[in-house]
C-alpha cells in the first residue's frame, strides 16, 4: 500500500521530470504550431508536428543533458543533478527522438526542409556558442536569435509545409511570436548571470 512518503517521492519525481526533461520543450513547439493552424486554418500536418517536437526536444536535450557547462552547476544545480541521475533514460530518449524525427523527413516538403535546415543551424549555434557570453557570431544576441527561431518555426513552418504564401499577416504574426518568446529568454539570461560570471562568461 502506498505511503505518504512514497506518494511525496512520486510527486517530487514527476515534478522534477516536468521541469527538467527536454521533451516538454518539444511539446511547446507543437503547441505553437497548433496555434498557427488555429489562426490561419488548414489541415494539421502530423509529420510536421512530430518533426518539430523531435527537433526541438533533441536540441534542448543535447544542450542541457550532454553539455555540462560550468555555469549550469551554479545556475541550474537541480537540473544538473537530475540529468546525472537519469542519464540512461536521456540516452534512450535521444535515440528515439533522432529516429522518429529522421523518419518524418521523407514526409515533409523540400521547401520545409530548407527552412528546417536554417533553424537547425541556429540551434547548432545555440549549442556550440554557449561559452561566448551570450552572443552568436557577428554580434547577434543569443536571446534574439533563439526567439527568432522559435517564431519562425512555430508561426511560419506550418504555412510553408502547406504551400501557402507568406503574407504580411503571417509576418506580423511571426514578429508577435518572437516578441512573445523574447522576454522569457531575457529573464532566463538575467537569472543566470551569477553562474555566467563565475564561469567567466559575463
Amino acid at each position: 500500500m502506498p505511503t505518504p512518503s512514497s506518494d511525496r517521492a512520486l510527486t517530487t519525481g514527476l515534478t522534477a521530470a516536468l521541469c527538467h526533461d527536454p521533451a516538454l520543450v518539444g511539446g511547446v513547439a507543437v503547441a505553437l504550431m497548433l496555434g498557427t493552424y488555429g489562426l490561419f486554418g488548414g489541415t494539421v500536418d502530423l509529420p510536421l508536428l512530430a518533426a518539430g517536437f523531435c527537433g526541438t526536444a533533441l536540441t534542448y536535450l543535447v544542450d542541457r543533458a550532454w553539455r555540462h557547462t560550468p555555469e549550469d552547476r551554479v545556475n541550474r544545480p537541480g537540473r544538473v543533478a537530475w540529468v546525472q541521475a537519469h542519464s540512461r533514460w536521456l540516452a534512450i530518449e535521444s535515440v528515439v527522438l533522432f529516429a522518429l524525427g529522421g523518419a518524418m523527413v521523407v514526409y515533409l516538403e523540400p521547401t520545409t526542409l530548407v527552412w528546417t535546415g536554417v533553424l537547425g543551424a541556429v540551434a547548432g549555434l545555440h549549442v556550440l556558442c554557449r561559452g561566448r557570453g551570450g552572443w552568436f557570431p557577428r554580434g547577434v544576441p543569443k536571446p534574439v536569435a533563439i526567439a527568432g527561431a522559435w517564431a519562425v518555426g512555430g508561426a511560419l513552418l506550418p504555412l510553408v509545409e502547406a504551400g501557402r504564401s507568406i503574407g504580411v499577416g503571417a509576418l506580423f504574426f511571426c514578429g508577435y511570436r518572437g516578441l512573445f518568446v523574447l522576454p522569457n529568454l531575457l529573464l532566463a539570461d538575467w537569472a543566470d548571470r551569477a553562474g555566467d560570471a563565475a564561469a567567466g562568461l559575463a
